[in-house]
């Protein structure tokens, strides 16, 4: 008589431990959720704000961007503190046991709609590299398509596995960004950034508005933090900014240098001009196709990341579903693609999309503020 094979120990044992191996695939540590938002912002302070940078502020405006670097701590502990009211929840989930339903919901729409917009901003900045440089017969809404819907794919996974994709991305990306700084040593001409202010300080401080648009991103940690295993402290976000700092101070530095400030105003994305200048020897130049890897890294996890933040909303104010994420995927492709001139767009980007970045986040964690403020003394009363 034959033995029956005994598969409980495989039941009991193997797949309980994969399913919390996979389960822990959705919860980080604070060092990799550092990294996460240093590519994520890191692409909006590498690329997006160079160039209103030089256009506002002239070779003024490493200043403005130090000077964010310092308004950002004021505004780290203020996610500090916030984070201390909130515990280990999420803010939406948080909130949910202590406000008006109707109220959470109507948030969480408002704060989706904001990630929309920052999602079509990457995805439309991108579209246009590509078309402008790469794929110009190529119609955008099919880059579009096939871009955002792996993105989609990626956001509507755990955490864990984007996490694990952008160190793996992160660390070409960082070993480029050297590359490309040093090989360009011949090209510098420091003396182009001098005398410091020239026309003032009002330009200066006119333009802190553009860096701080990425530093304000840090709170994108705050509607994560349930998924954040260990503590997120002051050393954490203080590195993570001043990290930021430089990757913002390198292209805008390295574009006044190499092309002084009135060439480097008139550039479209000036970090990535930079590459156009890189040779090695006398037979190998045109790397620029370098900096696309830079590029689809950053986007791809910003845009992911987006998504998977819209994901945890709205699972948090009870209105996930799948059809959701879609309709919000082809309001992302809509909102890229829409035909409006590339000048006029960059003006609409630089002087009203950047600048409300920074305002909304602010006026954001002043109304959660403010909700704390009202529940602490509502429990004192009592």
């Amino acid at each position: 008589m034959k033995k029956r094979i005994n598969f409980s120990f495989f039941k009991n044992n193997i797949l309980k431990k994969g399913s919390a191996s996979i389960n822990t695939l959705d919860s980080i540590t604070n060092k990799q959720m550092m990294l996460i938002l240093i590519t994520v912002i890191g692409l909006n302070n590498h690329v997006f704000v160079i160039s209103p940078l030089v256009q506002h502020a002239g070779k003024d405006s490493w200043i403005s961007v130090i000077l964010s670097f310092l308004l950002s701590l004021v505004w780290i502990i203020l996610l500090l503190v916030l984070q201390k009211s909130i515990n280990n929840e999420g803010i939406f989930e948080w909130l949910r046991f202590k406000v008006n339903k109707k109220i959470i919901i109507i948030l969480g729409i408002i704060f989706i709609l904001f990630l929309i917009n920052l999602s079509a901003i990457t995805l439309r900045e991108t579209i246009a590299l590509i078309n402008v440089g790469y794929l110009p017969e190529t119609p955008k809404w099919i880059v579009a398509c096939i871009f955002s819907i792996v993105c989609l794919y990626f956001g509507g996974s755990k955490l864990g596995t984007i996490s694990i994709i952008n160190i793996l991305l992160l660390i070409f990306v960082v070993c480029l960004g050297f590359f490309v700084a040093f090989t360009n040593m011949e090209h510098k001409d420091y003396s182009l950034l001098l005398p410091i202010f020239e026309n003032g300080y009002r330009p200066i401080l006119k333009s802190i508005i553009f860096p701080y648009s990425g530093m304000t991103e840090l709170m994108l940690f705050l509607f994560l933090k349930k998924r954040i295993n260990t503590p997120v402290k002051f050393r954490h976000l203080f590195i993570t900014s001043f990290i930021l700092m430089g990757l913002t101070l390198g292209p805008l530095i390295g574009a006044i240098t190499e092309f002084d400030e009135v060439e480097a105003s008139y550039q479209r994305f000036p970090a990535f001009e930079e590459w156009g200048l890189v040779s090695i020897g006398d037979f190998i130049e045109h790397v620029s196709f370098l900096a696309l890897y830079q590029w689809l890294a950053g986007a791809f996890i910003r845009i992911s990341l987006f998504f998977y933040t819209i994901k945890e909303v709205l699972l948090e104010i009870n209105l996930y579903s799948k059809w959701c994420l879609f309709v919000i995927l082809f309001i992302v492709i809509g909102y890229a693609v829409y035909p409006i001139s590339d000048i006029h767009y960059s003006n609409v980007l630089w002087n009203i999309l950047l600048p409300f970045t920074t305002y909304f986040l602010i006026s954001f964690l002043l109304l959660l503020s403010l909700f704390i403020l009202v529940l602490h003394k509502r429990r004192i009363n009592v």
